[in-house]
């Protein structure tokens, strides 16, 4: 229906008659268009509307990345959250006012308020941890932030460092929430070298249930970590002078 404007003052609205006109050349002639809005074409796919159906259209970009058959549920959707800034830092806890603590320092540094970048990227803790890190799998730089963790700094990452730093970020950002929890619940604070075998550990008991046609990809870091984790005794020779010592005695 076109719009006629009444005669008197609306109808000299020069608002209204430029209104009125566009409506009247748009109607036209041309047909009506169905237009398809989950495509960039405008056209009907079956798998545009598959997607629609399992997440309403609203498909979260870093989910694919973080989330592997072989990696525990919880540890993977863990990341998740934190990719999505939705875990309960001391920040957040204090400014709902349900803190158990009287500030919302972050406990591992004492020298900043605790929120979920602090936490995993710029406390000291953190970095000392990244920077060991980072000689071991070779990554490029430090992510900064978790949105720049599974975004920048994962894209940048060349393929056969993907798998390897994808995992090693996953078991990083599980053990320092965890340390982080016990320093709150517990009152015990884990120091960074201990903290650091404990990532090395677990990102090592992970391997065997990562798939044959991926191991290749694993390598060098496997062999990397296991060389940070071995205590080798003094050598051989170092020790036999006191073997001959207590012998003659």
């Amino acid at each position: 229906m076109l719009l006629d404007l009444p005669t008197g003052s609306l109808g000299d609205d020069p608002y209204l008659a430029e209104l009125s006109t566009s409506f009247r050349s748009a109607s036209g002639d041309l047909p009506d268009l169905k237009v398809w809005k989950l495509t960039a074409d405008g056209s009907f796919t079956v798998k545009s509307f598959y997607n629609f159906l399992i997440d309403r259209g609203l498909r979260c970009s870093i989910t694919p990345r973080i989330f592997k058959r072989f990696i525990p549920r919880k540890i993977a959707a863990f990341a998740w959250l934190v990719g999505e800034r939705k875990i309960l830092t001391l920040d957040t806890l204090f400014a709902r006012g349900c803190n158990k603590l009287p500030t919302a320092t972050c406990l591992l540094c004492c020298s900043d308020t605790e929120s979920i970048d602090h936490l995993f990227f710029r406390c000291p803790l953190a970095r000392d941890i990244w920077d060991r890190l980072a000689s071991i799998f070779s990554f490029p730089c430090i992510p900064s932030s978790c949105s720049d963790l599974w975004d920048d700094w994962y894209r940048e990452l060349s393929p056969r460092l993907t798998l390897s730093c994808s995992l090693i970020a996953r078991v990083f950002l599980w053990q320092i929430w965890l340390a982080r929890n016990n320093c709150i619940f517990n009152s015990v604070f884990i120091p960074w070298h201990a903290l650091f075998l404990k990532i090395c550990h677990m990102y090592i008991s992970w391997i065997p249930v990562v798939p044959a046609r991926d191991l290749h990809r694993l390598e060098e870091s496997i062999a990397a970590v296991r060389r940070c984790i071995q205590f080798p005794g003094p050598p051989h020779e170092e020790m036999e002078p006191d073997r001959h010592e207590e012998s003659s005695g």
